[in-house]
Order: structure tokens, then C-alpha cells, then sequence
């Protein structure tokens, strides 16, 4: 079964940082990964520590299996398809 999980809360609570930290959009340095996991399942059972990943397993997660949708939402959607969960 397919999950879709989104992240939601008031301007300027952090949702962009922590979505683009998950992403690894955030250079390195100034980000510093000390400590922690960020565990990514797939419906087939794996599971890969994203923060353990190296850069070309997570260029194939980008926009594949994790997406992010920016505050303006008319540049990154395009009106004329509908959203919906695959199934």
C-alpha cells in the first residue's frame, strides 16, 4: 500500500528546512548531519537511510518517490492535470 505524507504548519515553522534537509538540497557545509536516521521504506520492503545514501541513490528519489511542492504552488503544478493518489 502506498503512502503519501505531507508536511503542514504555520509560515516560517521550518517545513521548507526540513523538507530540504530530507532532500539533501541544503549544501554541505553549512549542514551537518551529526547524528540521526532519515529511514525512506519502499513498498518492496527496503529501506534506505537517506543521511547514509550516497548522492546518486538520492538524485533517484528526488521527484521519483520523495517530492516537494514550494509555497507557489501555480509554478510547480500545472492546472490542467488533477492530483491523486496512483491506484
Amino acid at each position: 500500500m502506498e503512502k503519501i505524507v505531507a508536511l503542514v504548519g504555520e509560515s516560517g515553522s521550518g517545513k521548507s528546512v526540513t523538507a530540504l534537509s530530507i532532500l539533501q538540497l541544503i549544501p554541505s557545509p553549512p549542514v551537518v548531519y551529526k547524528e540521526g536516521q532519515i529511514i525512506f521504506s519502499e513498498n518492496s520492503g527496503t529501506a534506505i537511510d537517506i543521511l547514509k545514501a550516497g548522492p546518486k541513490e538520492i538524485q533517484t528519489l528526488r521527484g521519483n518517490k520523495i517530492a516537494m511542492i514550494f509555497q507557489e504552488p501555480m509554478t510547480s503544478l500545472n492546472p490542467v492535470f488533477n492530483l491523486r493518489q496512483p491506484g
